[in-house]
């Protein structure tokens, strides 16, 4: 098999391949931030019942399906059935996005009590 044959394969199995989202990694300098915040606890003898630590995140209700490039990935059964003009794939696949999509914004916090 040449290099086109194979890649053509994959494709046809599971579909053009996507870059992974890079996170970045916790360095050096975040740990000693951390040890840092521990021992300015330690040393002003602050109560850690005082210590509340919050986080926030916003779920989308209608966002687009791949921001990267609005494509919509489909299965093999739906891929047949757009082929077949069926009513329930073909209003999927015309579904006007919103610029601004709409979404819920959920905010929790952590404390010792």
């Amino acid at each position: 098999m040449t290099i086109g044959k194979v890649q053509r394969f994959l494709i046809k199995c599971f579909g053009k391949p996507r870059k992974l989202k890079k996170r970045p990694l916790l360095k050096e300098s975040h740990y000693k931030q951390k040890k840092n915040f521990a021992k300015y606890i330690i040393e002003n003898d602050i109560d850690h019942k005082k210590i509340y630590f919050t986080d926030e995140k916003r779920f989308l209700l209608n966002f687009a399906p791949n921001p990267q490039n609005n494509q919509i990935r489909l299965t093999k059964e739906s891929k047949k059935l757009f082929k077949k003009n069926n009513d329930k794939i073909n209003k999927l696949m015309t579904i006007e996005l919103e610029k601004h999509p709409k979404g819920i914004m959920v905010a929790g916090g952590v404390s010792s009590y």
